[in-house]
């Protein structure tokens, strides 16, 4: 307990004293101290303040910064128990509109929820020297936690910003083909064989090409290509990139003479695959995961879109959890390598072949683009065949992850994982209800009215559709003149870009 009792200051301000017996502000005046403490603060959008006590430097600082978000942090439930207890101003202050507690333990989370790059330009963590020099150990974590929490919300806007005005053009045109009524039946007592592209699939196919008609194959996109090239024509197809690449994972398809493979696309998937497939069969299905505008999409029609954990960004993983979802309870996943092995970065026959090959000449061959691919960033060594990468070791843990969260025992041999489900979830099928576009369409002109504002502080859904465009909006100032409008600026161009497309 970092607290172990209140005493009253000069001026009868309530202060919080530490368990060593000092006092955290003023024994004189607190309020003049806050008040010369907030001086020394520099502007900022959004502030975390390391130590609560009794709130008067947090309720200095948001006079000073009306506009600004803080979120305040103690070490535990325990401390702030007591100073909500022994402090009525406490209360107070958690209840204003822009503030907001939490303890070291909640405090990624709370700080990944509230903290929106793409609406706040600048964050701030600011001491309370009395409180960092009484609780230096915890500090020290906050400090550690709030580098690292902003590390990952940085790489989460870096993506948005990169793909935010893709992935939402591609939503608004894929949401169009979901113009019938369908129902797919699944042969839930084989196993599922979900295809990666990872180096170890080439072995795979050598070892298994007789008895793969003993599973339910679900290609990944990547996958695919690979598979058509060996003659194998899988019973699935998932696909999640939103890139103009992802048309040459398609590009021989129907030369497989087969109008009975499943396409199932992540409504955020390049438009043009979808609309060539959808105009040659009906055999397709669309999924959604965590794009706001995905959500909005999918609680304006329940029965239209089938829910799936993409979130990885590894199209691998949303494979797997379509095969879970369809009701498989023995699922077998090859070339998933997540690493370079033997100096491959893809199993023959992918993609990159073609791309590679076709753009090779005597100074720069296949082979030249493919060493390039490897050492674009830092390789990390897992045995002397086998190499990794920040972002390819990511996807592992999230596929672990994946595994811990939904009760499947996994085995990993023959340079695969073996996953069998504790629970056994059996359906009879996948309905997939019409979406009604042109109402969905009314619905989104009707939100998106010319006086549409945005609260910082209380985003609704209708917000929160507009931030992966808004974050594109302004990498594209930053990257054309370092200048940024203001944020209602950005808030119209984003609405107006959305409504284009309806």
């Amino acid at each position: 307990m970092l607290y172990s009792n209140t005493i009253p200051a000069k001026n009868n301000q309530i202060i919080p004293v530490f368990y060593d017996g000092r006092p955290m502000h003023s024994k004189y005046d607190p309020l003049r101290e806050a008040e010369n403490f907030v001086q020394t603060i520099k502007k900022s959008d959004f502030f975390v303040v390391a130590g609560i006590g009794a709130g008067y430097h947090i309720k200095k600082i948001s006079e000073k910064f009306p506009e600004s978000v803080i979120l305040a942090v103690e070490n535990s439930n325990l401390e702030l128990d007591f100073l909500r207890n022994n402090i009525s101003e406490i209360k107070t202050i958690e209840n204003q509109k822009n503030i907001y507690f939490s303890t070291l333990t909640d405090f990624p989370e709370k700080l990944k929820n509230l903290y929106v790059p793409a609406v706040y330009d600048k964050i701030n963590l600011v001491e309370h020297k009395a409180w960092s020099t009484a609780n230096s150990e915890n500090y020290s974590r906050l400090v550690e936690l709030f580098k690292n929490s902003i590390r990952d919300i940085s790489s989460d806007f870096s993506t948005q910003a990169h793909f935010g005005k893709l992935w939402t053009r591609n939503i608004l045109q894929n949401l169009k083909h979901i113009n019938n009524e369908k129902k797919f039946n699944f042969p839930i007592n084989k196993t599922a064989l979900i295809v990666a592209a990872g180096p170890s699939l080439d072995n795979f196919l050598h070892n298994h090409l007789e008895k793969l008609n003993e599973y339910y194959i679900i290609a990944t996109d990547t996958a695919h290509k690979i598979l058509t090239r060996n003659k194998i024509i899988p019973d699935a197809v998932f696909s999640v990139d939103g890139q103009s690449i992802s048309t040459n994972h398609f590009s021989n398809d129907f030369s497989c003479k087969s109008n009975n493979i499943i396409y199932i696309f992540e409504l955020t998937a390049n438009h043009s695959v979808v609309k060539r497939i959808c105009n040659k069969t009906k055999n397709y299905i669309f999924t959604f995961s965590s794009h706001p505008l995905e959500v909005f999409a999918a609680n304006f029609s329940k029965d239209s879109l089938i829910h799936i954990d993409s979130k990885s960004g590894t199209v691998t993983i949303a494979a797997i959890d379509f095969a879970k979802s369809a009701g498989f309870s023995k699922i077998v996943v090859a070339g998933a390598d997540f690493a370079y092995s033997n100096g491959k970065s893809y199993a023959k026959g992918s993609y990159l072949d073609d791309l590679y090959l076709k753009d090779q000449n005597k100074t720069h061959n296949q082979e030249t683009s493919y060493s390039q691919l490897m050492y674009r960033t830092k390789l990390m060594k897992i045995d002397q065949t086998k190499y990794t990468t920040e972002t390819l070791n990511s996807y592992r843990i999230a596929l672990e992850t994946w595994l811990k969260n939904n009760n499947y025992d996994a085995d990993f041999f023959d340079n695969c994982y073996h996953l069998s489900a504790k629970i056994t979830d059996k359906k009879n099928a996948i309905v997939i209800k019409t979406f009604n576009y042109s109402s969905f369409v009314n619905t989104i002109n009707s939100v998106y009215s010319d006086n549409h504002t945005i609260d910082k502080a209380n985003l609704k859904i209708s917000d929160i559709i507009l931030l992966p465009v808004i974050a594109y909006l302004k990498k594209r100032d930053m990257e054309l003149s370092g200048n940024l409008k203001f944020f209602e600026d950005y808030v119209k161009l984003a609405r107006n870009f959305i409504l284009r497309y309806t």
